[in-house]
């Protein structure tokens, strides 16, 4: 009857199942406290003896509770009860033979013995990542993404590989509200970037990019570390003469002059004015422009600046701007009345 059966078998039961119960619980709590008292005195950083030793404390609480349970049912004389339990553990011991080769990845990642390392960075979807806990379901984080915190099961994380980082490498190439260029031709405002995803304004308009599609554009932060505007500009060859000794002097003071009354000029780090090159119709000059990040808002509006000072520059002194020339050369003693009248036919 039932009343036989909470009185006989299924206090035995109980008595076994509480003893295993309280038996886990006190060992795996004194064990917590030891490892709490251990690493209070410990540089932060990985310790891969401590990991061993405390995944073996947690098999060893594992194997006294189990030994404890066996020890109250034969005290109790229930030998079904400890019949059962023993080929329950027998089982587990056999299957545990069969699967434990093929788990030998995941358990030396488990023991922070494998390729990937406690306190490490990993690339993961193509974004850095920092191994912040090895578990059964580990933890990445990365302090650049909004929710930048993930849980990988253990079997992945043992396909991936980590490095030892420096302190000063980013975990992201921007932050929200920082200026950036995509491929040299997108640019736009960071306004949000998540594990999943990085949202850019872009001339009014909202752009979306899966984060391995916005890695994958070679993201340029003009915010973060400053940036250059660099202009090619050509003068005709009948300035051949001066463009070294007067030009290139009288372009710089005039653009300075002209910096002087644009909002963006407390941002300007270095201004550069030098002849390039001689091109095939042109003597070409380079004007470099290099700023601070505070002024990566205006990075269009320098351009624009550069481009239509320069021309005002041509205007005011008479330079001459070329246009694109095609050379041609004769055969010797061949006359050119044979070109242009085959030009015109």
């Amino acid at each position: 009857t039932l009343e036989e059966f909470a009185h006989g078998r299924g206090l035995n039961l109980a008595l076994a199942l509480g003893g295993f119960i309280l038996t886990y619980l006190i060992l795996g709590g004194f064990g917590h406290l030891v490892g709490n008292l251990t690493r209070r005195g410990r540089e932060p950083g990985p310790h891969r003896m401590g990991r061993v030793i405390a995944w073996s404390f947690r098999v060893l609480t594992l194997a006294l509770a189990l030994f404890v349970t066996t020890l109250i049912l034969y005290v109790q004389a229930d030998w079904l009860l400890l019949g059962l339990l023993v080929l329950m553990v027998i089982g587990l011991l056999w299957g545990l033979r069969q699967s434990l080769p093929r788990y030998m990845r995941e358990i030396r990642t488990l023991l922070d013995m494998g390729s990937v390392r406690e306190g490490e960075r990993v690339i993961y979807n193509g974004a850095p990542w920092k191994i912040t806990g090895l578990n059964l379901y580990s933890t990445l984080q990365n302090p650049l993404l909004r929710g930048g915190s993930l849980r990988l099961p253990l079997d992945k994380m043992a396909d991936l590989q980590s490095r030892s980082y420096a302190p000063e490498e980013p975990w992201f190439p921007s932050q929200e509200n920082d200026i950036v260029i995509l491929d040299g031709d997108i640019y736009g405002k960071v306004l949000l970037q998540t594990p999943e995803i990085v949202q850019l304004q872009v001339v009014g308009s909202i752009k979306t990019f899966a984060i391995a599609d916005y890695l994958g554009k070679n993201p340029r932060n003009l915010s973060r570390d400053g940036f250059a505007v660099p202009v090619v500009f050509g003068l005709d060859y009948q300035h051949q003469g001066e463009i070294l000794s007067h030009i290139v002097p009288t372009l710089r003071a005039y653009l300075e002059a002209q910096l002087e009354e644009q909002s963006f000029r407390p941002h300007l780090t270095n201004l550069l004015v030098e002849f390039n090159e001689a091109a095939s119709s042109s003597l070409n000059l380079l004007i470099v422009a290099v700023f601070s990040g505070a002024g990566a808002g205006d990075y269009w509006p320098i351009r624009r600046f550069l481009q239509r000072a320069t021309v005002s520059a041509c205007n005011q002194y008479g330079w001459a701007i070329p246009f694109d020339q095609l050379t041609v050369h004769l055969p010797m003693g061949e006359p050119t009345s044979c070109i242009a009248s085959s030009t015109l036919s």
